[in-house]
């Protein structure tokens, strides 16, 4: 008798259930749902795939999480480096915005690196909620909304050369864009490599630096491009993507650049994009790049402790406009400012100096706001991960960022 009403309890829980579905289906038109539903947070939305099947149809779907994407705020994305050695071995990221009275917590795990975070080596690229994250060898790559982590395939580009590099720092750049055309997301790699020379005695050899470029698919393996880059780009700095391009300052300390070092993610196809017309001339090893809204924005130090910001909507074929010349009173490190973020919600632009020190820039009322970084709340709250108490700042990385959808393995998706 009991295991007949169990039976029946549990038919009439599927009926109940079916009863809901189809309720739920017939109420609110998919088109309705799907407009709802990508306009919410990511957290919540993941919860809704469990409602019904049509609702899980929808936000499966690889074109929901191009349509949820545009229609998330834009944010930053904090990563807190610390000299203390618990954390040190750890990446902790928190998400904010000026006007938010504390940083969240979306994302920890122990990465530990080769070597400690080093503020001049650029750690993070990003693109459409993806964060980039490479710790030496290996690459890391994450959604911090979605609580997903993979970790990339090795290569041969990622190993640092067996010999002493003729200048400090490491082998690699890294960037990670969207390729336009196929809706794919790629990481690229510049690297440094060894190359071997024989002499005439089968006992001699001596060797020298070369340079490569490698691209990875997600979901795939590397691959190296057959064209080798035109000059090296400046190590542990992370390209910076805009309408389907990654761009890297050259590195000039073995011979002068014509422009930034660009591979197109469509063809993959390496070019170089010209400098704006600065007197004098441009420093890229103290420039500021960086995409906002849609435009590449190369920022400098000028004379007069003056901030030029130079923007251009063409990658490609570059027509620079100087948009802003920003008077610095408060204490900006010189020769080191850094675009970082173009805010929605009042077009407010956030620079970020090596350290601790963050900028709000309003154009509107031409005010310049001082942010300290260390004094930010940052709060873990239930985070299941765990992140280690943080006693001790050294610097910060900063980001833009926007909640996604994404897979760390993507498929092919369309951004409206």
């Amino acid at each position: 008798m009991g295991d007949l009403l169990c039976g029946s309890s549990k038919r009439l829980r599927r009926r109940s259930r079916w009863a809901d579905e189809a309720t739920l289906s017939a109420c609110l038109p998919q088109e309705m749902v799907a407009e709802i539903l990508g306009r919410l947070p990511v957290k919540p939305v993941l919860r809704f795939r469990s409602v019904c099947k049509a609702w899980r149809s929808t936000i499966d779907d690889p074109s929901f999480a191009g349509a949820h994407l545009q229609h998330q705020p834009s944010s930053l994305l904090i990563f807190p480096c610390s000299e203390d050695d618990d954390s040190s071995r750890s990446i902790s990221l928190y998400r904010w915005a000026p006007g938010m009275p504390a940083a969240s917590l979306v994302h920890a795990a122990d990465m530990p690196p080769e070597h400690y975070w080093d503020p001049d080596h650029h750690v993070l690229a990003h693109c459409d909620g993806l964060v980039l994250v490479h710790t030496g060898a290996k690459v890391h790559l994450l959604n911090p909304a979605a609580r997903q982590v993979a970790t990339l395939p090795w290569s041969p580009g990622s190993e640092r050369p067996q010999a002493d590099l003729p200048f400090r720092g490491g082998h690699q750049a890294l960037g990670l864009g969207r390729d336009p055309r196929s809706g794919t997301y790629k990481v690229a790699r510049f690297f440094y490599r060894l190359l071997y020379y024989h002499h005439d005695d089968a006992s001699r050899y001596s060797y020298g630096l070369t340079t490569g470029m490698e691209v990875l698919t997600l979901g795939g393996c590397w691959r190296e491009i057959a064209a080798q880059p035109p000059f090296p780009a400046i190590p542990d700095r992370t390209a910076t993507y805009v309408k389907g391009s990654l761009l890297w300052p050259p590195d000039e300390r073995r011979g002068e650049a014509p422009g930034f070092l660009r591979l197109s993610l469509e063809d993959e196809a390496l070019g170089v994009t010209p400098p704006p017309p600065c007197e004098p001339r441009l420093d890229y090893a103290t420039t500021g790049l960086a995409e906002l809204r849609g435009e590449l924005c190369v920022a400098r130090m000028a004379a007069g402790r003056v901030l030029e910001m130079w923007m251009t909507d063409d990658a490609v074929r570059p027509r620079w406009e100087r948009r802003y010349a920003i008077q610095v009173v408060d204490p900006l490190r010189p020769g080191r400012p850094r675009p970082v973020a173009l805010l929605d919600h009042d077009a407010t632009i956030v620079m970020h100096d090596i350290g601790w020190m963050a900028y709000a820039y309003h154009p509107q009322t031409r005010g310049f706001q001082e942010i300290r970084l260390e004094t930010i709340d940052y709060n873990r709250g239930d985070h299941p991960s765990g992140a280690p108490a943080i006693r001790c700042f050294s610097h910060f990385v900063l980001i833009p960022y926007r909640e996604s959808l994404l897979p760390v393995v993507h498929k092919p998706s369309s951004l409206i």
